[in-house]
């Protein structure tokens, strides 16, 4: 928490810089901003939870969230498309992170510029197969994670 000009919360590998008696982000003693999947998930058609890549935080105010997310996709087979997903309080935002084309290892960066409310709010990845059915699928744990900025309105 923090209420003067200058004063800085880290976490994550990050920094968050407040205005002079402002209370934006309110939790424990720092305040994650990045998030580092810690497990590599094998991607089935139903988009599930990238484990690691989840941060969840509490604001005195509304505003904006910038969000940058980073996928390490494995494609096993080509002509196939895989998906990374930004889910905020239980609800997949419409834009897709994809990837298409031969067998590959890649990584896919998305923006998202999210509005929320006060109050608490969890920021996750997922991914999923979008076409296809091969089972060899991956996002590597390696290169995946997200980070956020928040702004008030």
């Amino acid at each position: 928490r923090y209420d003067t000009a200058a004063q800085v919360i880290t976490g994550g590998g990050a920094a968050i810089v407040g205005a002079a008696t402002d209370y934006w982000i309110t939790g424990a003693s720092s305040v994650p901003v990045a998030a580092n999947a810690s497990a590599n998930l094998t991607l089935t058609a139903t988009p599930t939870d990238i484990t690691g890549a989840s941060i969840t935080f509490t604001t005195a105010v509304a505003g904006s969230v910038v969000v940058i997310g980073s996928f390490d996709f494995g494609l096993a087979v080509g002509g196939e498309i895989l998906g990374g997903y930004l889910n905020v309080d239980g609800s997949n935002v419409a834009q897709q992170a994809l990837l298409s084309g031969s067998v590959q290892r890649c990584c896919v960066t998305r923006q998202w510029t999210v509005a929320v409310a006060a109050g608490s709010h969890t920021f996750k990845l997922q991914a999923a197969r979008v076409s296809g059915s091969n089972a060899g699928h991956s996002t590597n744990a390696t290169h995946t994670g997200l980070s956020l900025q928040f702004t008030r309105a």
